[in-house]
């Protein structure tokens, strides 16, 4: 198992469920940008949250800038994005990540 795989797994499925936006973190109807889907999965969102976390969140934003070869808030910023490219950009860094381990 790869604790940052399956964030980013469960980062999309969150947006698939909440919806996306873009170029604020998170509207008040739930929808999340990429990183508040991220942060939101890991529960590194809370004002209590835990190292463990905390780094699981930074690994997985970490993974989708490798990825991307570009910040990640950036690119899902652009004009013209859509919530599919960026559903689509977290499913792939996950099973390039799954890829690598194997």
């Amino acid at each position: 198992m790869n604790p940052v795989a399956e964030a980013l797994d469960a980062a999309a499925d969150y947006i698939e469920v909440h919806g996306w936006c873009q170029p604020t973190m998170q509207t008040p109807d739930g929808r999340a940008c990429l990183y508040a889907a991220i942060r939101s999965v890991t529960g590194a969102d809370e004002l209590n949250c835990t190292p463990d976390a905390d780094l699981t969140s930074a690994r997985a934003l970490t993974a989708v800038w490798t990825h991307l070869d570009t910040g990640p808030i950036t690119w899902q910023d652009r004009p013209g994005r859509t919530e599919f490219e960026v559903i689509d950009e977290l499913r792939l860094t996950a099973k390039a990540l799954r890829e690598v381990a194997s």
